[in-house]
């Protein structure tokens, strides 16, 4: 990925928004165009289950994603580390075991160092802060896109979203990637939605998003 830089800047952020996936990640010293300093993602190679036996290879997984996402926070060096709330409700809830074990080990390592702040924000507080919501336009194509995939299926027809003059659901990463594009100019993939989320979460961090208190 590519990199922007500044200097004076007076507050350095590392927004995280953490996955056992794929943890993306952005330094940021301002909600600004110009205050983008840097952004990536940390992929994880091996499957939870290659650590071994259940449950120990959630916790061993845990620790090997949590090891990259401390040497990127020793890199940094922020001011302030900012997380996303976790959300329930998960399909999978191994899923969500896994990225418990991910958010449990990460506050107690940066307890015990005692070095930075470390702030959650709820999913929907970073989301209106930064007016990540559907047009009336792309509600309106989502509909008729549903619609259509209804009358689809029950004709037992295949969808021509072409001949339609729709493309695919706009959803929630849809939006946060658009949103990144659109503000800063960065050609980001849809695949990229955990960076352009993390993005999105430091620009709520500096326009005020209310942090959760539990």
């Amino acid at each position: 990925m590519g990199a922007f830089f500044v200097s004076g800047a007076a507050l350095k952020i590392l927004a995280i928004d953490m996955s056992y996936t794929c943890t993306g990640w952005s330094i940021q010293t301002s909600a600004d165009k110009e205050g983008l300093i840097e952004y990536g993602s940390l992929e994880n190679d091996k499957t939870i289950l290659e650590y071994g036996p259940y449950p120990y290879c959630y916790y061993l997984a845990a620790q090997h994603a949590v090891a990259r996402i401390l040497a990127k926070i020793e890199e940094v060096q922020p001011d302030v580390v900012v997380c996303e709330e976790t959300n329930g409700g998960s399909k999978s809830r191994y899923s969500q075991k896994a990225l418990e074990f991910l958010h449990c080990l990460l506050i107690k390592a940066i307890r015990d160092q005692d070095v930075y702040p470390l702030v959650y924000i709820d999913s929907s507080a970073w989301r209106k802060s930064v007016a990540l919501v559907l047009t009336k336009d792309q509600k309106k194509a989502n509909a008729k896109l549903s619609k259509a995939k209804k009358e689809a299926a029950a004709a037992g027809t295949k969808l021509d979203k072409k001949a339609l003059g729709v493309g695919g659901k706009i959803g929630k990463k849809q939006l946060s990637v658009m949103a990144c594009r659109d503000k800063y100019g960065i050609p980001f993939l849809m695949k990229e939605n955990d960076i352009t989320d993390s993005i999105l979460l430091g620009n709520a961090y500096f326009n005020g998003a209310q942090p959760c208190d539990g």
